[in-house]
């Protein structure tokens, strides 16, 4: 189990950075749009997307009220599909 986890924390680790690189590449997106939080000086993707972990399962959603493109919506699905089902 704790091998599990383990593995589950690395691809998580590498999820967010992969997430942190998307919205880097899309930053005009991003600064463009205020923060959800007032210490936000600018919209994170982090504002967008949440995780349910159980034990080794790993899913990510959208939150309801996102209003991501489908561009960068697909970046993200593409980068978990590539770090949790390869």
């Amino acid at each position: 189990m704790l091998i599990q986890n383990i593995q589950v924390e690395a691809k998580l680790k590498k999820f967010n950075q992969a997430l942190s690189l998307i919205q880097k590449n899309n930053y005009f997106w991003f600064d463009s749009r205020h923060g959800e939080f007032p210490e936000q000086e600018h919209d994170i993707i982090f504002n967008h997307l949440f995780f349910e972990v159980d034990s080794n399962f790993v899913r990510f959603h959208f939150f309801h009220t996102s209003q991501l493109p489908f561009n960068i919506r697909r970046e993200c699905q593409n980068a978990f599909n590539e770090i949790f089902h390869a």
